[in-house]
């Protein structure tokens, strides 16, 4: 271990690097669009590289350097193959010339505030050539390279016959942001590469199916192939698996589908599907036949699928809700439900699943604002979570199958959005692809108050960009789209802040303000002023950050009672992290007063994200902030925090509150036991604290629980319990 006693961190988690020892500096994703981080050890931030960084001189070139160096063995390249990748036409002194000022670029790029390390260094022998090469881990910690680590461990292990799930999982999760390199699709350099993190793609994607599968978790290996078969609708290997999963669970209708998309995608590249993959497809049409033979019946829908007939909906019959919206009858819910005996729940939530895309279609012929659809939908799956208590929570068989659930509702509109690009865009197109997004922002925003961080973050970046477009565009259904827009630009802020992603986080609740406006609904207008807040705090714009609640408490008459008090408690925290102490401490209370009793009839997208958790959060973090301006009564502030963050402990079971505020609370009371004094409570936090950011993938969470076990170490430097700690985050 080094000298500081500093865990020596896994390759694959960015979130746990050692300090002073040996820091890492710079961290890079090159899964997706290239994006480039540097690490602020100290405070435990990551922050963007600024806008005005990458505005050098030379700075693109030494971009296209930088990314050719992480494309090659050992991350060098000589210098002669760098200047004829680049300016094969120059001659050899003006490319050389050329080479240095982009070097000096790069350099200058990469090296963070008040860093002294040079990152790019020059190698090599008279014999072998000179070149360059990028610093090696920690200085530089690149996704790339922590998944192929992350493969490979995972194989070595199996190989000895042990359990690689967690190794396997976490490449995975690398590997979720994208294809390497995309800008970089056709670059020679950047292909051998890009090809060879395809196949370790490929090959996680099936180790993870068939051990979810050896455990039991089918939903999860359902989700896993699904997922990456969207993006690759010819790869056979992975839809075949897949259709027998569907098979086993009598889905019969989902397999079709999937293998009609998929002969689809195979005729535009001119090929016939497998004849393995025929055969499944065959077996399950067989079997579906044998299981309605056996119930001795056939639905319309069902058989229309076997002959291959386009169905035709049967009329829906509509009765008027206490809203006064028109909802198909059989949705109407009894106030007080019947207990329901469900023994396969997988099944249970499919059909319901199946009910909802049916009704959509009737929902769309009455045109209704996407709001009530969302209404109804959030309703509906409200009532998901109150059957699904009759089984217990703890049960495996039903959070997987509400989790799968959600996930096929968010995922629901995936095969329209094809279609809606092709154009043209018909009025009967438009309306089912808003009333779709609608169920699936509805259900994004019930994933993210779990551990489905992954799944939103897929879903919403297939169609959120032409929602924005139809949102920016005077027609019939701008405002319906800006609706939609601007809650998928929330969900995406919420995404980024949970990856680190800060920059990016701000973008899109800036984005949520504007979209709000032109759909001229004041509370999701305020929500998004109030994330825009929190997002200025993780860039270090306070003043930006006090500007934004401000500006959503000019709109306090005009919002729901429960929005009202978390203006105020967002802006008593902007005024603490100010330093204006009294307008803190007066607007906490008056956000604790103006609390209402009950929390009903407000949108999916304000009681998925407020509620008295919220409160309870952000009047401990007040104390904390305060604590941390006022070195001479920081005990004093710590234990105010603790007795205020106390009051998550007595909510009432029937209030259920989002795993992300859960851990988030957790964290703070660690932070506030440091504070303290109080070694027990602080481990005690601290280990809730990093299990709950492992269940989560949350980057987020993980920083906090490091930033908080640092602050632990300088307040106790000689305490051997504390240094222990350190453990837990290698082991993540």
């Amino acid at each position: 271990m080094p000298p500081d006693h500093t865990p020596t961190p896994h390759p694959s988690a960015p979130h746990t690097q050692p300090d002073r020892a040996s820091p890492t500096h710079i961290r890079i994703y090159t899964f997706g669009p290239l994006h480039i981080e540097w690490v602020d050890q100290r405070r435990g931030y990551a922050h963007a590289i600024p806008e005005q960084n990458l505005c050098i001189k030379d700075a693109t070139t030494a971009l296209w350097l930088l990314k050719l160096l992480l494309s090659q063995p050992h991350r060098f390249a000589l210098r002669d193959e760098i200047m004829e990748h680049f300016w094969p036409e120059v001659s050899s002194t003006a490319a050389a010339k050329r080479l240095d000022n982009v070097v000096y670029a790069l350099r200058k790029l990469l090296r963070p505030p008040g860093s002294t390390h040079v990152l790019l260094l020059r190698q090599g022998t008279p014999a072998n050539g000179n070149g360059y090469q990028l610093a090696a881990y920690p200085h530089i910690w690149v996704d790339a390279d922590a998944f192929s680590w992350s493969v490979e461990q995972a194989a070595r292990l199996e190989r000895f016959g042990e359990e690689a799930l967690s190794l396997w999982e976490s490449a995975s999760q690398l590997a979720a942001r994208g294809t390497y390199l995309a800008e970089e699709r056709y670059s020679e350099w950047a292909m051998q590469r890009r090809a060879r993190l395809e196949g370790q793609h490929r090959q996680c994607i099936h180790r993870l199916a068939a051990l979810y599968r050896q455990h039991g978790h089918h939903a999860l290996a359902e989700l896993r192939l699904h997922t990456y078969w969207q993006t690759h609708p010819t790869d056979e290997d992975v839809l075949r698996p897949l259709l027998e999963l569907l098979g086993e669970q009598e889905r019969y209708q989902e397999a079709e589908a999937c293998y009609q998309q998929a002969l689809e995608a195979l005729q535009e590249e001119g090929r016939d599907p497998d004849a393995r993959t025929q055969e499944i497809a065959e077996y399950l049409r067989a079997k579906q036949i044998m299981r309605q033979r056996a119930r001795g019946e056939h639905s319309a829908l069902e058989h229309a699928a076997i002959i291959g007939q386009e169905p035709s909906l049967p009329a829906a019959s509509f009765v008027p809700a206490e809203s006064g919206v028109l909802v198909p009858a059989h949705l109407v819910l009894d106030p007080s439900p019947r207990r329901v005996e469900v023994c396969d729940w997988p099944s249970w939530f499919s059909e319901q699943v199946d009910e909802l895309k049916r009704m959509l279609s009737g929902w769309q012929e009455q045109q209704l604002a996407c709001s009530h659809v969302q209404a109804l939908l959030h309703e509906q799956i409200e009532r998901w979570n109150t059957m699904s208590d009759q089984a217990g929570k703890t049960s495996s068989d039903v959070l997987l199958g509400r989790r799968l659930a959600l996930t096929t509702l968010a995922t629901v509109s995936a095969a329209l959005l094809t279609k809606v690009q092709a154009g043209p865009l018909t009025a009967l197109l438009l309306e089912e692809f808003l009333a779709q997004c609608s169920a699936s922002i509805t259900a994004c925003w019930h994933l993210l108050n779990g551990d489905g961080l992954g799944t939103v973050e897929h879903a919403l970046a297939k169609y959120l960009p032409l929602l924005v477009a139809l949102a920016r565009q005077s027609s019939p259904y701008q405002q319906k789209a800006a609706y939609l827009a601007a809650q998928g630009s929330l969900l995406m802020s919420l995404v980024s802040y949970h990856r680190l992603r800060f920059r990016d986080e701000q973008a899109y609740a800036d984005q949520a303000v504007t979209l709000a406006k032109v759909s001229e609904d004041c509370n999701l207008h305020v929500s998004g002023l109030l994330h825009l807040g929190g997002a200025c705090e993780f860039n270090g714009q306070l003043k930006a950050m006090l500007q934004a609640c401000q500006e959503a408490a000019r709109y306090l008459d005009k919002v729901v009672l429960p929005l009202r008090s978390n203006v105020l408690a967002d802006l008593a925290y902007a005024y603490a992290c100010n330093g204006q102490v009294q307008e803190a401490l007066a607007s906490i209370g008056e956000a604790r007063n103006l609390f209402p009793s009950e929390f009903a009839e407000v949108p999916c997208f304000l009681s998925s994200d407020h509620g008295l958790f919220q409160l309870i959060l952000l009047e401990g973090l007040i104390y904390l902030s305060l604590g941390e301006s006022d070195a001479e009564h920081v005990r004093e502030h710590s234990e105010r925090a603790i007795s205020a963050l106390a009051q998550f402990g007595q909510l009432p079971s029937t209030i259920m509150v989002p795993e992300r505020y859960k851990i988030q609370i957790i964290n703070h009371q660690a932070a506030a036991a440091v504070g303290a004094g109080n070694m027990e409570e602080f481990e005690h936090y601290l280990l809730a604290g990093v299990a709950g950011a492992k269940a989560l993938s949350s980057e987020k969470r993980w920083q906090e629980a490091v930033t908080v076990w640092r602050k632990a170490r300088e307040t106790w430097p000689d305490e051997q319990r504390v240094m222990k700690l350190a453990d837990v985050f290698v082991e993540g």
